[in-house]
């Protein structure tokens, strides 16, 4: 979400509690004002210099108002030229506001400082960083409910968008024919609510170019998905964190003289973000990925990496994935290519993580600050009591993997029922695979392998026109499809010898 969007939102969240104005008069519109400028400030902790500076401003505009702040106050673009960004609010029925006609200058100068990160003595700033921004057409509509008893819905548009950035030798250009997003605000009981944000963008290009021709990079993406969600979020145990940053010294914040502890401004901070949600998911999807750098190139047909994370009850549970598919690159030599995987697609999971005993830990090691250490009795004992529910799983929930005409696929987990001790089982199979071992035999980079999948290949079972291993471990014991590898091992060794 841009951020002049952010800062909008910011200012109509402030709204809550304040009544439907039916009039849109200037006395009404200066209480507002007034109103939101005091919520921030309360809620945020934030000096009146700062909030002079915003220049917060609410506006009758016939039957709805206009809020309108100022981006060059912020940190990072304390010299942003053309800054001046707003929404136009109205009153709704039940305490709710509709939002729309976001206006965001266009072009928009912005000059920021970077540091110098060559970690020369005293290095002081590298330069400023000048960025010049445009794009063609802007839509912003939301439907707010800033009492977050009912759902609230934000929709974006942008159409044309272009950035240039210099910065000392550094040219960059980037551009994005198409942006969207959309995300929805659920209450789903006991003070929490659920988020859930939904992004694309169409033909996304950038250029680096510095000093030397090598240091020149571009890539290009055709479309980017990006969804995201929060789930059981507490709205003020985020004000309460927000607060932790801001509030001054005497009102108790992270930076109080009496928390000057390193350890206990992290036991503060972990206390104050434990709990504060229940879950989250990430996914991000990039089709028709192309780079160049330094005279190399590199295409990917799709790219994907998501997570997920729940806390819902005792038990911590994770997963991630990962897929790759169609990769190309011209500079990979000719005998390499037939082995470059076509197709890649990993999903783990973690669970039965019991969060009672993870809070010891991370209490324990945080009271322990840089010297703590799993040998050390009272973590040592915490470490212990993860394993004490049945263990902690890990789950390959699915591999496959296509190279040539092979097709390779496998599911598994394995259990650690204590730091020293882990119980697994897994099954792999392949369809394709005599023809693999046909093709490394004719390789003269690739033919002393074949040896080895040919050993493979007898160890397997064949289902029908696969290939299956079942696989089993025991901390060093392992076997496949029933047979004692590590006794089969140390026979071969036993022959060896005579």
């Amino acid at each position: 979400m841009p951020r002049a969007t952010q800062l909008a939102v910011t200012a109509i969240v402030a709204l809550a509690g304040f009544p439907a104005l039916a009039d849109t008069t200037p006395e009404q519109a200066q209480a507002l004002q007034q109103q939101v400028r005091s919520w921030i400030e309360t809620s945020f902790g934030l000096t009146a210099a700062f909030l002079n500076a915003l220049a917060l401003r609410v506006v009758p505009e016939r039957d709805h108002y206009r809020i309108s702040a100022r981006l060059g106050v912020m940190p990072l673009f304390p010299d942003t030229q053309n800054d001046e960004v707003s929404v136009a609010a109205q009153a709704l029925a039940g305490g709710k506001w509709l939002i729309f006609d976001g206006r965001l200058p266009t072009p928009m100068r912005m000059r920021a400082y970077v540091p110098n990160t060559g970690g020369a003595a005293g290095g002081g700033l590298a330069g400023p960083l000048e960025m010049l921004l445009r794009f063609g057409r802007m839509r912003w509509d939301a439907i707010v409910d800033p009492s977050f008893a009912t759902p609230s819905v934000v929709s974006t548009a942008t159409s044309g968008y272009e950035l240039e950035a210099t910065a000392g030798e550094l040219r960059e250009n980037a551009e994005v024919a198409n942006l969207a997003g959309h995300a929805s605000l659920l209450p789903v009981g006991g003070g929490r609510i659920d988020i859930r944000d939904d992004a694309w963008a169409e033909d996304f290009s950038i250029t680096a170019r510095g000093q030397e021709p090598q240091q020149s990079v571009a890539a290009f993406l055709g479309r980017v998905e990006v969804s995201g969600k929060v789930t059981g979020l507490l709205p003020d145990r985020v004000a309460a964190l927000v607060q932790s940053f801001t509030e001054p010294p005497a009102n108790g914040g992270l930076t109080a003289p009496d928390r000057s502890d390193p350890s206990a401004v992290l036991r503060l901070l972990y206390s104050k973000l434990r709990g504060i949600a229940t879950g989250g998911e990430f996914r991000e999807t990039l089709e028709d990925v192309r780079g160049a750098m330094a005279g190399h190139t590199v295409g990917v047909g799709r790219l994907m990496l998501g997570w997920g994370i729940d806390a819902s009850g005792n038990v911590l549970t994770a997963h991630w994935d990962f897929g790759v598919n169609g990769i190309a690159a011209p500079d990979i030599p000719p005998e390499v290519q037939p082995y470059v995987p076509r197709h890649v697609l990993v999903r783990q999971s973690v669970s039965g993580i019991d969060l009672g005993d993870l809070d010891a830990l991370i209490l324990a090691a945080i009271a322990r600050g840089p010297e703590a250490k799993l040998d050390q009795p009272e973590i040592a004992e915490r470490v212990q009591a993860l394993f004490a529910h049945g263990g902690i799983t890990s789950g390959l929930d699915a591999l496959e993997v296509d190279v040539g005409g092979t097709h390779f696929e496998a599911t598994g987990q394995m259990t650690a029922l204590a730091p020293d001790h882990v119980r697994g089982q897994g099954r792999v199979s392949a369809t394709g695979f005599d023809a693999l071992i046909a093709q490394v035999r004719r390789s003269p980079e690739w033919g002393k392998v074949a040896p080895f999948l040919q050993l493979l290949g007898m160890l397997g079972k064949h289902e029908g026109d696969r290939i299956v291993w079942t696989v089993a471990s025991d901390n060093a014991d392992l076997s496949v499809n029933g047979l004692d590898i590590p006794a089969l091992i140390a026979a071969g060794k036993q022959l060896e010898k005579h």
